[in-house]
């Protein structure tokens, strides 16, 4: 089982100091860029009531579209340049949505909710999916919380208790994973692109990865088959794709080594049916545990 369960604070690093921004006055709303899904979640749980009173949020990376290589439109691009806060993952995630925020004013405030984040030594093809390891998300969330603390002083205590509560969910997420995926038959998580090292970095499970950590990688003849060599020996029963995108690679090893496949989500964003139904980053979480305790067959 993980320990680090217990919280500790983080120290804010943002890019572009926030006391460069005047605080709101009454009567304005702050106005508030995330760059794709799991930003935006961290905010507007932080954010809460203020989020509809105080504050405007705006997403760029539409639902259902692919947040990597994303390209913002001109309308998304004067969203950034009005904003006077913008949250945003770096370290090439987003390279497109990078630039654009790399160009605004200095009156903008631009946080990078990786600062305080350690990232894993993951090689020239870093898997930046850093949000798939919810303490990560409680790391991002302190941090929001003290960016909007600056830009609202009256608002402070709000966002600290928002902050508190969304992290001791986030705990709770984390010691059900850690308790859940600690007694398995299979340690190994075999996924088709390389989006899952920080959940299994987390948990304590090997990883291997059929292709890169773009969606659109395909693997060499010599990889693919050294995959299917590594599964076999490995006894893996289950090939997980990501879901939302096709499972034909997953399904291509599965075959070859009789085992099945079952989908993850990458929690980047969400389509049509999954906002109807009111799907969160937390029940995206749950989800995931059950087809990793199903497919890894932990008791």
């Amino acid at each position: 089982m993980k320990s680090g369960l217990v919280i500790a604070t983080v120290a804010v690093s943002v890019i572009g100091s926030c006391s460069d921004a005047a605080p709101t006055t009454a009567g304005e709303r702050l106005r508030v860029a995330v760059s794709f899904f799991p930003i935006a979640e961290v905010v507007r749980r932080v954010s809460g009531d203020a989020a509809s009173d105080e504050i405007e949020i705006t997403t760029l990376v539409p639902p259902g579209e692919e947040a990597h290589e994303y390209d913002p439109t001109a309308r998304q691009i004067t969203h950034l340049e009005d904003a006077d806060v913008v949250f945003f993952l770096g370290n090439d995630f987003q390279p497109n949505i990078e630039k654009a925020i790399a160009s605004l004013p200095g009156t903008v405030v631009r946080s990078d909710l990786l600062e305080n984040v350690e990232m894993l030594d993951d090689g020239d093809d870093a898997d930046t999916h850093v949000w798939l390891d919810p303490m990560n998300m409680a790391t991002m969330a302190r941090t929001a919380a003290q960016v909007l603390s600056d830009a609202i002083p009256a608002l402070a205590g709000t966002f600290a208790n928002n902050a508190a509560t969304y992290i001791r969910e986030l705990a709770e997420l984390d010691e059900l994973f850690a308790v859940g995926l600690s007694e398995c038959d299979s340690t190994l998580l075999l996924t088709t692109h390389r989006a899952f090292a920080y959940l299994a970095d987390a948990y304590r499970l090997q990883y291997s990865a059929i292709a890169g950590t773009s969606p659109g990688d395909e693997p060499a003849a010599k990889s693919l088959a050294a995959t299917v060599e590594l599964a076999a020996q490995n006894g893996v029963t289950t090939v997980f794709f990501e879901e939302n995108l096709p499972s034909e690679l997953a399904a291509t090893v599965a075959d070859e080594i009789g085992a099945r496949i079952s989908a993850l989500a990458t929690a980047e964003s969400l389509n049509g049916d999954q906002i109807a139904a009111g799907e969160t980053y937390l029940s995206l979480m749950h989800r995931n545990l059950e087809a990793l305790r199903s497919g890894l067959s932990c008791r």
